[in-house]
Protein backbone atom coordinates (compact mmCIF):
# COMPACT_ATOMS: atom_id res chain seq x y z
CA UNK A 1 0.00 0.00 0.00
CA UNK A 2 2.92 2.53 1.03
CA UNK A 3 4.32 2.27 -2.91
CA UNK A 4 0.44 2.74 -4.60
CA UNK A 5 -0.43 5.78 -1.99
CA UNK A 6 2.66 7.26 -2.48
CA UNK A 7 2.41 7.47 -6.14
CA UNK A 8 -0.92 8.83 -5.77
CA UNK A 9 0.09 11.62 -3.97
CA UNK A 10 2.53 12.70 -6.50
CA UNK A 11 0.73 14.53 -8.98
CA UNK A 12 -1.53 16.22 -6.38
CA UNK A 13 2.32 17.53 -4.68
CA UNK A 14 3.39 18.58 -8.03
CA UNK A 15 -0.07 20.26 -8.62
CA UNK A 16 0.38 22.15 -5.43
CA UNK A 17 4.14 22.84 -5.64
CA UNK A 18 4.50 23.47 -9.19
CA UNK A 19 1.77 24.90 -10.60
CA UNK A 20 3.37 27.75 -11.81
CA UNK A 21 5.45 24.90 -14.20
CA UNK A 22 2.30 23.32 -14.78
CA UNK A 23 0.13 25.98 -16.46
CA UNK A 24 1.18 25.71 -19.87
CA UNK A 25 0.39 21.52 -19.52
CA UNK A 26 -2.96 23.10 -17.91
CA UNK A 27 -4.09 24.70 -20.76
CA UNK A 28 -3.11 22.38 -23.49
CA UNK A 29 -4.18 19.32 -22.00
CA UNK A 30 -7.96 21.14 -20.57
CA UNK A 31 -8.18 22.62 -24.53
CA UNK A 32 -7.08 19.28 -26.25
CA UNK A 33 -10.18 17.65 -23.65
CA UNK A 34 -12.86 19.87 -23.72
CA UNK A 35 -12.76 20.87 -26.89
CA UNK A 36 -12.71 16.68 -27.81
CA UNK A 37 -15.43 16.05 -25.53
CA UNK A 38 -17.64 19.13 -26.64
CA UNK A 39 -17.33 18.29 -30.42
CA UNK A 40 -17.81 14.28 -29.79
CA UNK A 41 -21.06 15.73 -28.10
CA UNK A 42 -21.92 17.85 -30.79
CA UNK A 43 -21.49 15.28 -33.25
CA UNK A 44 -22.75 12.59 -31.17
CA UNK A 45 -25.73 14.03 -29.79
CA UNK A 46 -27.10 17.11 -31.39
CA UNK A 47 -26.19 16.77 -35.05
CA UNK A 48 -28.45 13.83 -35.80
CA UNK A 49 -31.19 16.37 -34.47
CA UNK A 50 -30.60 18.68 -37.18
CA UNK A 51 -29.67 16.51 -39.78
CA UNK A 52 -32.13 13.38 -39.34
CA UNK A 53 -30.77 11.48 -42.21
CA UNK A 54 -27.63 10.21 -41.28
CA UNK A 55 -26.53 6.82 -41.41
CA UNK A 56 -24.64 5.36 -38.29
CA UNK A 57 -21.51 5.41 -40.45
CA UNK A 58 -22.08 9.09 -41.36
CA UNK A 59 -22.89 9.91 -37.55
CA UNK A 60 -19.69 8.21 -36.76
CA UNK A 61 -17.70 10.11 -39.47
CA UNK A 62 -19.09 12.92 -38.43
CA UNK A 63 -18.66 12.56 -34.51
CA UNK A 64 -14.70 11.76 -35.49
CA UNK A 65 -13.99 15.04 -37.19
CA UNK A 66 -16.11 17.22 -34.64
CA UNK A 67 -14.06 14.94 -31.96
CA UNK A 68 -11.17 15.82 -33.71
CA UNK A 69 -11.91 19.35 -35.08
CA UNK A 70 -12.99 19.97 -31.67
CA UNK A 71 -9.73 19.51 -29.54
CA UNK A 72 -7.62 21.52 -32.48
CA UNK A 73 -10.20 24.33 -31.42
CA UNK A 74 -9.69 23.95 -27.74
CA UNK A 75 -6.22 24.01 -28.04
CA UNK A 76 -6.09 27.00 -29.99
CA UNK A 77 -9.17 29.27 -28.14
CA UNK A 78 -8.75 28.13 -24.42
CA UNK A 79 -5.54 30.21 -23.27
CA UNK A 80 -7.46 32.81 -25.37
CA UNK A 81 -10.20 32.41 -23.56
CA UNK A 82 -8.74 32.39 -19.89
CA UNK A 83 -7.01 35.50 -20.81
CA UNK A 84 -9.88 37.35 -21.81
CA UNK A 85 -11.43 35.80 -18.56
CA UNK A 86 -8.87 37.01 -16.36
CA UNK A 87 -9.02 40.53 -18.31
CA UNK A 88 -12.99 41.04 -17.34
CA UNK A 89 -12.46 39.81 -13.52
CA UNK A 90 -9.71 42.23 -13.07
CA UNK A 91 -11.78 44.98 -14.74
CA UNK A 92 -15.17 44.40 -12.81
CA UNK A 93 -13.34 43.30 -9.52
CA UNK A 94 -11.21 46.73 -9.02
CA UNK A 95 -13.61 48.72 -10.97
CA UNK A 96 -16.16 47.54 -8.41
CA UNK A 97 -13.90 48.20 -5.42
CA UNK A 98 -13.30 51.49 -5.92
CA UNK A 99 -17.39 52.10 -6.78
CA UNK A 100 -18.38 50.27 -3.64
CA UNK A 101 -16.12 52.68 -2.07
CA UNK A 102 -16.96 55.91 -3.65
CA UNK A 103 -20.85 55.24 -3.57
CA UNK A 104 -21.13 52.09 -1.63
CA UNK A 105 -23.24 53.74 1.22
CA UNK A 106 -25.82 55.29 -0.97
CA UNK A 107 -26.22 51.82 -3.30
CA UNK A 108 -26.72 50.12 0.03
CA UNK A 109 -29.44 52.15 1.65
CA UNK A 110 -31.29 52.21 -1.96
CA UNK A 111 -31.13 48.61 -2.27
CA UNK A 112 -31.85 47.68 0.99
CA UNK A 113 -35.51 49.97 1.00
CA UNK A 114 -36.28 47.41 -1.94
CA UNK A 115 -37.79 43.77 -1.56
CA UNK A 116 -35.96 41.82 -4.69
CA UNK A 117 -37.40 38.95 -3.40
CA UNK A 118 -40.97 40.59 -4.51
CA UNK A 119 -40.03 43.34 -6.61
CA UNK A 120 -41.89 43.47 -9.87
CA UNK A 121 -40.39 44.55 -12.98
CA UNK A 122 -41.29 47.81 -12.53
CA UNK A 123 -39.64 48.24 -9.36
CA UNK A 124 -36.70 46.63 -10.77
CA UNK A 125 -36.79 49.11 -13.72
CA UNK A 126 -37.01 52.27 -10.95
CA UNK A 127 -34.03 50.44 -8.93
CA UNK A 128 -31.80 50.70 -11.95
CA UNK A 129 -32.72 54.74 -12.91
CA UNK A 130 -32.00 55.67 -9.27
CA UNK A 131 -28.56 53.70 -9.27
CA UNK A 132 -28.26 55.79 -12.93
CA UNK A 133 -29.06 58.96 -11.92
CA UNK A 134 -26.45 58.18 -8.67
CA UNK A 135 -23.89 57.69 -10.89
CA UNK A 136 -24.67 60.96 -12.82
CA UNK A 137 -25.14 62.98 -9.54
CA UNK A 138 -21.55 62.40 -8.28
CA UNK A 139 -19.86 63.59 -11.36
CA UNK A 140 -17.97 62.26 -14.08
CA UNK A 141 -14.81 62.66 -12.07
CA UNK A 142 -15.92 59.33 -10.15
CA UNK A 143 -16.90 57.71 -13.33
CA UNK A 144 -13.59 58.06 -14.69
CA UNK A 145 -11.76 57.12 -11.41
CA UNK A 146 -13.98 53.69 -11.45
CA UNK A 147 -13.07 53.16 -14.98
CA UNK A 148 -9.26 54.49 -14.45
CA UNK A 149 -9.60 51.62 -11.96
CA UNK A 150 -11.12 48.48 -13.70
CA UNK A 151 -8.91 49.29 -16.86
CA UNK A 152 -5.72 49.57 -14.15
CA UNK A 153 -6.97 45.91 -12.94
CA UNK A 154 -7.37 44.76 -16.75
CA UNK A 155 -4.01 45.58 -17.19
CA UNK A 156 -2.72 43.96 -14.29
CA UNK A 157 -4.62 40.56 -14.58
CA UNK A 158 -2.92 40.45 -17.86
CA UNK A 159 0.10 41.08 -17.01
CA UNK A 160 0.18 38.21 -14.14
CA UNK A 161 -2.26 35.97 -15.95
CA UNK A 162 0.23 33.19 -15.52
CA UNK A 163 0.42 33.77 -11.54
CA UNK A 164 -3.34 34.10 -11.42
CA UNK A 165 -3.76 30.32 -13.09
CA UNK A 166 -0.96 29.16 -11.31
CA UNK A 167 -2.31 30.11 -8.10
CA UNK A 168 -5.82 28.47 -9.21
CA UNK A 169 -3.64 25.41 -9.77
CA UNK A 170 -2.07 25.31 -6.23
CA UNK A 171 -5.10 25.97 -4.34
CA UNK A 172 -6.96 23.05 -5.70
CA UNK A 173 -3.03 21.11 -5.10
CA UNK A 174 -3.54 22.25 -1.71
CA UNK A 175 -7.33 21.62 -1.07
CA UNK A 176 -6.80 17.63 -2.79
CA UNK A 177 -3.60 17.37 -0.47
CA UNK A 178 -6.10 18.55 2.36
CA UNK A 179 -8.36 16.05 1.44
CA UNK A 180 -5.84 13.22 0.99
CA UNK A 181 -3.86 13.02 3.61
CA UNK A 182 -6.01 12.58 6.27
CA UNK A 183 -8.02 9.71 4.63
CA UNK A 184 -4.41 8.04 4.17
CA UNK A 185 -3.65 8.80 7.96
CA UNK A 186 -7.05 6.92 8.59
CA UNK A 187 -6.27 4.41 5.86
CA UNK A 188 -3.29 3.35 8.06
CA UNK A 189 -5.92 2.96 10.69
CA UNK A 190 -7.87 0.40 8.83
CA UNK A 191 -10.93 2.03 9.81
CA UNK A 192 -10.79 4.60 6.73
CA UNK A 193 -14.33 5.08 4.62
CA UNK A 194 -15.71 6.43 1.43
CA UNK A 195 -16.78 9.74 1.47
CA UNK A 196 -15.87 13.27 0.60
CA UNK A 197 -17.41 16.50 1.52
CA UNK A 198 -15.61 19.91 3.57
CA UNK A 199 -16.02 18.19 7.16
CA UNK A 200 -13.22 15.81 5.63
CA UNK A 201 -10.94 18.12 4.36
CA UNK A 202 -7.88 18.81 6.98
CA UNK A 203 -7.02 22.71 7.04
CA UNK A 204 -4.19 22.10 8.98
CA UNK A 205 -3.09 20.35 5.76
CA UNK A 206 -4.51 22.40 3.02
CA UNK A 207 -2.80 25.67 4.71
CA UNK A 208 0.67 23.70 4.79
CA UNK A 209 0.31 23.04 1.41
CA UNK A 210 -0.67 25.99 0.01
CA UNK A 211 2.21 28.11 2.07
CA UNK A 212 4.79 25.55 1.10
CA UNK A 213 3.59 25.61 -2.40
CA UNK A 214 3.68 29.55 -3.03
CA UNK A 215 7.22 29.58 -1.05
CA UNK A 216 8.49 27.19 -3.61
CA UNK A 217 6.85 28.52 -6.62
CA UNK A 218 7.79 32.29 -5.91
CA UNK A 219 11.47 31.05 -5.41
CA UNK A 220 11.00 28.55 -8.60
CA UNK A 221 9.99 31.95 -10.86
CA UNK A 222 12.79 34.28 -8.99
CA UNK A 223 14.95 32.26 -10.45
CA UNK A 224 13.48 32.35 -14.11
CA UNK A 225 13.51 36.16 -13.56
CA UNK A 226 17.41 35.99 -12.62
CA UNK A 227 18.43 33.25 -15.16
CA UNK A 228 15.98 35.04 -18.14
CA UNK A 229 14.14 32.19 -18.93
CA UNK A 230 10.91 32.33 -20.27
CA UNK A 231 7.30 32.02 -18.98
CA UNK A 232 5.97 28.70 -18.66
CA UNK A 233 3.32 29.77 -21.61
CA UNK A 234 6.20 30.86 -24.12
CA UNK A 235 7.64 27.56 -23.59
Amino acid sequence: MGVSSATTFIPIIGLAGFGYRLVAHFLRWTGWIGGAAVGGVVGWRLLPQFVPGLTPDQQLLWTGGLLVGGALAGRILLPVATRLAAVIAGFLSTASAVGVFFLGDPILNRLASVELSSASITTVATLVADLEQLFIAQGIEVLILILGAGLVGAIVATRYHTELIAGGLTLAGAFLLGIALPLWQTALTGTATLGVGVRTVSMMWAVVALVAGILIQVLDHHGDRLFGDSSPLEA
